[in-house]
């Protein structure tokens, strides 16, 4: 019928399931992983991506002060810590660079945010040939598909003439030139 609600629960010891036996090993690592999940869920979130908003939430006793905010770069901000709902709240909306960002706010410890890229960066999907035509177009680069076209594209690139291999010949003469001479010298008497 209507209302009826069925409640799980269970207890942490033996007398209700055998969860917590010695003999299943995944009662203690599932607790860990609960803690730590826990434990590093903070909101509002250390951890943004690029173009988001950075916020804090303070004592309200630190809304007589200024924060400062220290980017990847090193620049200090200065910025107020408002009163809102009781607390002081600082929020930095301009977080472009990617990096570590550390908020001071006097009498409290300091705070680090870390602005890391957008995920879709991290995409493996491949590319079609057309985005890779426009991407190599717009770095002004060229496409290959094998080594000969490579190869190909390579000597074009290339400006004057290689010079290496009429040194080698030239330095192998020197050397031939030097044996004879050495041979000459040594069979000569004075």
């Amino acid at each position: 019928g209507e209302g009826n609600v069925m409640l799980c629960a269970t207890a942490c010891d033996f007398d209700w399931n055998n969860l917590p036996s010695p003999r299943l090993n995944v009662y203690l690592p599932l607790w860990q992983q609960m803690v730590s999940y826990l434990a590093v869920n903070v909101d509002p979130p250390r951890n943004v991506g690029v173009g988001q908003s950075l916020m804090a939430i303070v004592p309200a006793e630190a809304t007589a002060y200024q924060a400062t905010l220290t980017d990847p770069a090193g620049k200090a901000h200065s910025m107020p810590v408002i009163e809102a709902g009781g607390r002081g709240v600082v929020e930095y909306k301009e977080a472009e660079q990617i990096g570590l960002y550390t908020l001071n706010v006097a009498g409290q410890k300091p705070i680090h945010f870390v602005v890391d890229t957008p995920r879709i960066e991290s995409d493996l999907a491949q590319l079609s040939d057309e985005e890779i035509e426009t991407l190599a177009s717009s770095m002004g680069a060229e496409v290959v598909d094998s080594w000969d076209e490579y190869a190909e594209l390579d000597k074009t690139r290339r400006f004057g003439m290689p010079v290496w291999t009429w040194f080698f010949w030239a330095m192998l003469g020197f050397f031939f030139a030097e044996l004879i001479l050495q041979h000459w010298f040594a069979t000569r008497k004075l």
